[in-house]
């Protein structure tokens, strides 16, 4: 399972998914990590999310089955979700809380963050 975690600085989950610098992509076998990868966020625009190409962003993250972020637009949620992505927006903010909650099956998604 591949899982992408919105991040500027691969280490904390950025507050908004279209803005952010790019994606860290971690593949799962169970709750073993094979291998991570950054991947930057070639469809953003200088942090100008209204601005954004969703086709070059979901591009970015292809093959990934969930990407986490702490928020982002509905329109965004849903070509995710029409390119068989599942968003899950957290409150943590670190992806090392979230990934060993995803292994756990404890991370909590919040829609109410989207907006």
């Amino acid at each position: 399972m591949k899982i992408a975690f919105v991040s500027d600085d691969r280490e904390n989950i950025s507050g908004h998914f279209g803005r952010a610098k790019g994606f860290m992509v971690y593949e799962l076998d169970g709750n073993k990590v094979l291998r991570n990868e950054y991947r930057l966020n070639d469809g953003g625009n200088n942090g100008q999310c209204g601005t954004c190409q969703h086709d070059k962003i979901i591009n970015t993250i292809k093959y990934v089955q969930t990407v986490v972020t702490r928020g982002m637009g509905n329109r965004i949620h849903e070509d995710l979700k029409n390119n068989g992505i599942q968003a899950v927006l957290t409150d943590e903010t670190t992806i090392k809380k979230a990934l060993d909650k995803i292994v756990q099956g404890t991370l909590t998604n919040h829609p109410e963050m989207l907006h």
